[in-house]
């Protein structure tokens, strides 16, 4: 639990008995490589923190076909990329139905707070809500980012982009998910990849 306890460390200043509290309450699960994660519809229960691997989000338009929103993994190499969590943050904080599923792409181990007890943190101590609110900053961020690189970047902007984040991504993640994550088919992407 060492990269989860670092990352909430970053920001809070956290006891033995902090950490003792809140060790007890975090859950660790492991995803297999292709297994769905989070079905669209269901409600988000859980927050999930990668320890390790690769997971995507995805959104089921109208003709079927997929379209990759976000690629979830834990690379302390990234910048702007970098997403810690597995949620549809919307779907957890308003406790409705989410609009996406989430897979994962490799095999992945997740730790897992619980809605409540995320709850009763916050209500604990300032220091959770404070946590809670860098957690949603950062959630805000993200989707902010993605939106603005969509509407605002060529293909090529974004793509360069994403190998500036996280250079390794085509050795990890399927070219297809690269290309709709980047909102272009993939025969577009190997054009784009060709030197």
């Amino acid at each position: 639990m060492r990269k989860l306890k670092d990352f909430i460390g970053k920001y809070i200043e956290l006891t033995d008995e902090d950490l003792k509290q809140f060790s007890q309450h975090v859950k660790i699960k492991k995803y297999k490589k292709n297994e769905i994660i989070h079905h669209i519809g269901d409600v988000f229960k859980n927050i999930m923190f990668i320890n390790s691997g690769i997971a995507r989000s995805y959104i089921i338009k109208e003709d079927g076909k997929d379209f990759t929103w976000y690629i979830h993994f834990s690379n302390d190499n990234s910048a702007n990329l970098k997403n810690f969590f597995i949620v549809d943050y919307a779907s957890f904080t308003h406790q409705e139905p989410s609009k996406m599923n989430f897979e994962a792409l490799q095999d992945c181990e997740v730790f897992i707070i619980e809605y409540e007890v995320l709850e009763k943190l916050y209500n604990s101590d300032i220091k959770w809500q404070f946590l809670g609110r860098i957690i949603a900053q950062e959630a805000y961020h993200l989707t902010h980012h993605r939106t603005i690189s969509l509407l605002t970047l060529t293909a090529k902007e974004r793509l360069d982009n994403l190998i500036e984040e996280y250079p390794n991504i085509f050795e990890k993640v399927p070219h297809y998910h690269i290309a709709s994550f980047l909102g272009i088919a993939p025969q577009s992407l190997s054009r784009l990849r060709k030197p």
